[in-house]
């Protein structure tokens, strides 16, 4: 490890003043791009499904998104619920049987 040190440091001491700036722009690209691709990459996206909703009601579609595996997020104290986008269609098709039973009643 050593020897891997020094010669990366002989190695630096030899590179002329642009290409030093060279190395240095490189590595902050691909730092930068690594970065964001895990801050950008790795959050979905979520999109509401239901809103303005009392507390009952948010309770049973949560329960079906949880029964479907399906990843929600409520919001405004429960009376917004948000899924994936990727998982909007799933979600509606396991959710709207909820809300014609919550209605009819």
């Amino acid at each position: 490890m050593q020897e891997l040190m020094k010669q990366l440091r002989e190695t630096w001491a030899g590179l002329a003043r642009p290409q030093k700036l060279t190395v240095a722009g490189l590595t902050a690209l691909v730092l930068g791009g690594l970065l964001a691709s895990i801050f950008l990459g790795g959050n979905p996206d979520y999109v509401p499904i239901a809103y303005d909703l009392e507390q009952a009601e948010a309770q049973r579609i949560a329960a079906k998104l949880t029964e479907a595996e399906i990843p929600y997020r409520s919001l405004d104290g429960g009376s917004v619920i948000q899924v994936d986008a990727d998982r909007l269609q799933d979600a509606l098709a396991r959710v709207t049987p909820v809300w014609r039973t919550s209605v009819s009643r």
